[in-house]
């Protein structure tokens, strides 16, 4: 997904997957995005456009999984830190291992909490698969 910049308002990158085993390098989970029991999922998302005050963002992230229509997961809001010179990215990790087999959805949640309230909340959501 490619997020159009020119508007003066928040947007996100599409959510990135990476299998992470043990000290192994992280491995792009890509069209297939399929993950064994024994690997962890790493993921990412860019925020571009925040609103700045003093030259800082106030952002939030949640972290949601679920499996059909049942929510098997919602992290608590958390703020979202920047990674170099007013550049934002929420990057996260959770293990599978207790996971059943099966399809998941990851959906990460930015807030702009300085943003105007008219404009709501963005989420991206990917899908993912747990291996037997």
């Amino acid at each position: 997904e490619i997020p159009d910049l020119k508007k003066d308002a928040m947007a996100l990158s599409s959510v990135f997957l990476f299998a992470v085993e043990g000290s192994q390098p992280p491995v792009p989970l890509t069209a297939i995005r399929r993950v064994s029991r024994n690997q962890d999922v790493r993921y990412a998302v860019l925020i571009y456009n925040p609103k700045l005050k003093d030259g800082q963002a106030k952002l939030t992230s949640q972290l949601v999984i679920s499996q059909g229509d049942k929510v098997l997961l919602r992290e608590p809001e958390e703020p979202v830190q920047a990674v170099a010179n007013s550049q934002y990215a929420k990057i996260g990790q959770f293990g599978v291992s207790k996971m059943q087999p099966g399809r998941y959805v990851l959906t990460v949640t930015i807030t702009d909490t300085l943003a105007d309230k008219k404009r709501p909340p963005i989420s991206r959501s990917l899908d993912f698969t747990v291996l037997p």
